[in-house]
């Protein structure tokens, strides 16, 4: 039974780490213009809400996730022209100007990976273990909500990612829109 749950935990913890660096980027990215409990709750939202929806899922209820389609890449693309343009304004990098619930739809834009990894996970873990693999997630979770809170600490770090964030959300904005084979839920 330890073994069983030392694997899960494993499992667990190297599932959400390697299909959420995009979004440990991103919120990098966030934190200096939305602050730092705005950016990192909104990250915590909507990995709360894909575990959620995995569980869901993994249980054999109706989760059944539409395909939206090509326009949910215009979010990130918007985002990402608006940040262009407003660059040069006064206020630009305000702590607070960034729209937390846009973050939360970014995060989720961004959650297809690890829906598909957990949704999997759970449904093979026996219902008695499932616990495992979520407290693993949410524990790498925490940890990499922190981990962002202290990368952006770095001036030049995050001064170099709040550069980089309008060409960063165009480039998510593209890749949703071309729907690649790369992607793990089709």
């Amino acid at each position: 039974m330890l073994d069983e749950v030392l694997v899960l935990f494993g499992l667990g913890i190297v599932g959400f780490a390697l299909t959420n660096f995009d979004n440990l980027a991103l919120l990098v990215t966030l934190i200096p213009v939305m602050g730092r409990l705005r950016a990192v709750t909104a990250f915590w939202l909507a990995q709360g809400l894909t575990l959620t929806v995995a569980l869901a899922a993994a249980a054999g209820l109706s989760a059944q996730i539409a395909d939206p389609g090509p326009i949910v890449a215009l979010l990130p693309i918007c985002i990402g022209l608006w940040r262009l343009v407003s660059r040069g304004q006064k206020g630009d990098s305000a702590r607070g100007t960034g729209s937390w619930f846009a973050a939360v739809a970014v995060f989720l834009l961004l959650t297809g990976d690890s829906f598909a990894v957990f949704a999997s996970l759970l449904a093979d873990t026996a219902p008695g273990l499932q616990w495992a693999v979520l407290l693993s997630a949410i524990s790498t979770g925490i940890f990499m909500g922190l981990m962002a809170t202290e990368l952006a600490r770095y001036e030049y770090l995050s001064h170099l990612l709040d550069r980089a964030a309008p060409w960063l959300m165009i480039g998510i904005g593209l890749y949703i829109f071309v729907n690649s084979a790369t992607d793990v839920v089709q």
